[in-house]
């Protein structure tokens, strides 16, 4: 009896020294993955919401790594215009610098909701672009930009976004790195004079055409600006597929790595 006994506990002794062993040497389960991808380096079409309740749909360029620059892209004037204005040739160019690029169907615009008129008046062209960027910032993007590297980028009243994002955003959103305006004009100051503005103090590369002269006006006033005229075709119609293109991109490039890379 007194073996048998002695038998028993020798076993459950064994019983427990194996399992400890085994729980030792096992590793501990992985958490269930995210269902957003992280920086995979692809093209995503995804949707966000303004804080006025409208639904803007983009082309997400993803970067291959976290914390990397990031341009957002805002065509000419809706409804006649959408994000295709900026071909994928042209956003692969600089999504191929290692940025994020985030290419914006504005209210009112391609499968985006809202009246397209407040996407240039009141309110609207604003927050169309606070909401971009607090898409990008958002870690449920799935890949976080640096909010001090951030490229705004607006063709024709496209610019209205981006000057009123960057005179009067809301606080808790970063301040844009750098900015570009292809084609500006009188609509671009709709809402805030540029003069007087926090955009006086922001880096702006002006691209516009020999035939618009609003530009013109404005050289000399801020030692953070450039100014570039060529061509005769407004906003995103530079991207033409010729030299007018090849030298419109150049530019942007050289734009991007100077400020945010």
């Amino acid at each position: 009896m007194r073996c048998a006994l002695l038998l028993l506990v020798l076993t459950a002794c064994g019983s427990d020294s194996s399992t400890q062993a085994s729980e030792a040497t096992t590793p501990p389960l992985e958490p269930p993955s995210e269902t957003v991808p992280s920086c995979t380096g692809d093209v995503r079409e995804v949707s966000f919401s303004t804080a006025d309740g409208e639904t803007l749909a983009a082309d997400h360029h993803v970067a291959a790594e976290p914390g990397r620059g990031a341009i957002v892209l805002f065509h000419m004037i809706p409804p006649g215009n959408d994000r295709t204005g900026y071909p994928k040739r042209v956003r692969e160019v600089l999504s191929d610098l290692g940025v994020t690029v985030l290419n914006v169907d504005r209210r009112g615009a391609g499968a985006s909701s809202g009246d397209p008129e407040s996407a240039y008046t009141g309110a609207g062209a604003r927050l169309d672009m606070e909401a971009a960027v607090r898409y990008l910032l958002d870690e449920d993007a799935g890949c976080t930009v640096s909010p001090d590297k951030l490229l705004l980028v607006g063709a024709s009243n496209g610019t209205t976004s981006v000057h009123d994002y960057t005179a009067e955003h809301d606080t808790a959103l970063p301040d844009p790195a750098a900015v570009v305006w292809m084609s500006p004009g009188t609509y671009t100051e709709t809402q805030v004079p540029v003069t007087g503005s926090e955009t006086e103090a922001t880096p702006v590369l002006w691209l516009y055409p020999t035939n618009e002269a609003y530009s013109g006006d404005f050289i000399g006033g801020s030692s953070s600006w450039e100014f570039v005229e060529r061509g005769s075709v407004h906003g995103t119609q530079m991207f033409d597929g010729g030299q007018l293109e090849a030298d419109t991109v150049a530019d942007l490039v050289s734009w991007v790595e100077r400020w945010i890379l």
